[in-house]
């Protein structure tokens, strides 16, 4: 196979990658009560609130590689929305720290009983050995992916992940 194909394959792979993540999250999205419409940034920006309890703006721009003030958009709507919250820093009052409303981890535990529903019905068909084969791959691409950022950049691990995905095989934290 050359060039040409192996570069059709991943682009295959990232694209169908891409509409899984976006199928699976827009499907689960219509079991949420209220139906938020929720986009897949506000999601992300939910997700990392649950794992991390607070952040700031600054944050969640980074979290999400946008600018701060495509980020102060995004948290300004889930604000909006009483999804989350502002709350003065204990130790500096002129910064304000974001926090997931009960609304949110209500909303949250909506969406991920639906998603895991739906990715079980999904997945019923494959077995144990593929679904750990596609992880694996999948794993090693972010890892790549993650590695060749830092090196290009260089930048450190993101400190809202769990693991650093410069370490072959570690999973970015289920983000």
């Amino acid at each position: 196979m050359g060039r040409h194909g192996r570069d059709t394959l991943i682009e295959e792979l990232m694209r169908s990658a891409f509409d899984l993540a976006w199928a699976v999250s827009h499907e689960a999205e219509k079991h949420v009560s209220g139906h938020q419409q929720l986009t897949f940034s506000r999601l992300m920006v939910l997700r990392l609130l649950a794992k991390t309890g607070s952040c700031h703006v600054n944050d969640v721009a980074a979290f999400l590689g946008v600018s701060g003030a495509d980020a102060s958009t995004i948290v300004d709507k889930l604000v909006s929305r009483k999804l989350l919250q502002r709350v003065e820093s204990r130790s500096d009052r002129r910064i304000r720290e974001l926090s997931l409303t009960p609304m949110a981890r209500q909303l949250l535990s909506e969406y991920e009983e639906a998603r895991k529903s739906l990715l079980a019905e999904t997945f019923c068909q494959c077995s144990s050995e593929d679904l750990h084969r596609a992880s694996e791959v999948l794993d090693r691409v972010s890892w790549c992916v993650a590695s060749h950022s830092r090196a290009v950049n260089g930048k450190r691990k993101d400190p809202h992940r769990e693991s650093d995905p410069a370490s072959p095989g570690v999973r970015l934290g289920g983000l």
